[in-house]
C-alpha cells in the first residue's frame, strides 16, 4: 500500500484523502482527481489495465449525493462531484 500511496501522490493532480501513516486502514485508500468528469471513463481505463477500483462506496450505493465522510475531512468541494 505504501508503494501505490507514494506513486499516486507523485502524479499531478491527484489527492489521497484521509490518512495514510499507522492510524489508516491499509486495504482502503480513498484518492482524487482533478479534472476527471466522468469516473466511469477513468474506471474502464484502469480496468484495461487490471486494475479495479470504484468510484464511491458501497455503503453510499443508494444515495448518490456528495459524500458527507469526505466533506468531513475537508476534501475540496470540486473534488467531491
Amino acid at each position: 500500500m505504501w508503494y501505490f500511496i507514494n506513486e499516486i501522490k507523485a502524479i499531478e493532480g491527484t489527492t489521497v484523502n484521509g490518512l495514510t501513516g499507522r492510524d489508516s486502514a491499509p486495504h482502503v485508500v480513498s484518492v482524487s482527481f482533478e479534472g476527471i468528469t466522468k469516473s466511469e471513463v477513468l474506471l474502464h481505463a484502469l480496468e484495461e489495465k487490471c486494475i479495479y477500483v470504484s468510484s464511491g462506496s458501497a455503503c453510499a450505493s443508494n444515495h448518490p449525493a456528495l459524500s458527507n465522510t469526505l466533506q468531513s475531512i475537508g476534501v475540496k468541494r470540486d473534488l467531491l462531484s
